[in-house]
């Protein structure tokens, strides 16, 4: 008889983080020249559910300075500096989540496994298939957040959007995700 209970959200998170897969109702799209990729799902989630892990390569990273890298996440752990960087393209979804700043529909929370902390996702409210997974990278100053809402308001096919200034544009590499441990939310059950 197979056991048809939904796992908690931080069970499933573990499982997936065991497998090394991302779910298979995500998918990374191409959006706009200036987005690049983000992550779409086809099905709906449910407030609280496990979405996605930031995978990359793990390591202490010591004082590091990884501001040019956009695919390093930097936190704490346990009063030491860590990173996740995902700067090579392995397939999985986890480093192509785009930022929102304003309207996320996901948080980054500390799930143990396998002996060391991983950034997973998690939604904080419904998402509808179709929809595109994002967070909020952080409180930093992003240089694409001086650009209020182009992404909502530019079309790519228009010329007007082509009005974003220089440096911003030139900052923004596509796919790239930064974070910061001021978006992270530490797992309530920590046992690995």
């Amino acid at each position: 008889m197979t056991d048809r209970r939904r796992k908690a959200p931080d069970q499933d998170a573990l499982a997936h983080i065991v497998q090394g897969e991302d779910k298979a109702s995500l998918e990374g799209r191409f959006i706009n020249e200036y987005k690049g990729r983000g992550v779409f799902t086809r099905e709906y989630i449910k407030p609280k559910s496990f979405v996605v892990e930031y995978r990359g390569v793990f390591s202490q990273s010591e004082g590091a300075d990884n501001k040019n890298n956009k695919y390093v996440f930097d936190f704490m752990w346990n009063g030491k500096q860590y990173c996740i960087d995902a700067s090579k393209d392995d397939g999985t979804l986890g480093r192509l989540v785009n930022n929102d700043h304003v309207h996320p529909n996901c948080k980054v929370k500390i799930i143990m496994g396998n002996g060391r902390p991983h950034l997973c996702l998690f939604a904080v409210r419904e998402i509808f298939p179709e929809e595109e997974i994002t967070y909020k990278y952080g409180d930093s100053s992003l240089p694409w957040r001086s650009v209020v809402h182009c992404e909502a308001q530019c079309d790519p096919k228009d010329d007007k959007s082509k009005m974003i200034p220089e440096k911003v544009a030139s900052d923004r590499t596509h796919d790239s995700v930064i974070g910061d441990s001021s978006s992270l939310e530490k797992s309530k059950d920590d046992s690995s």
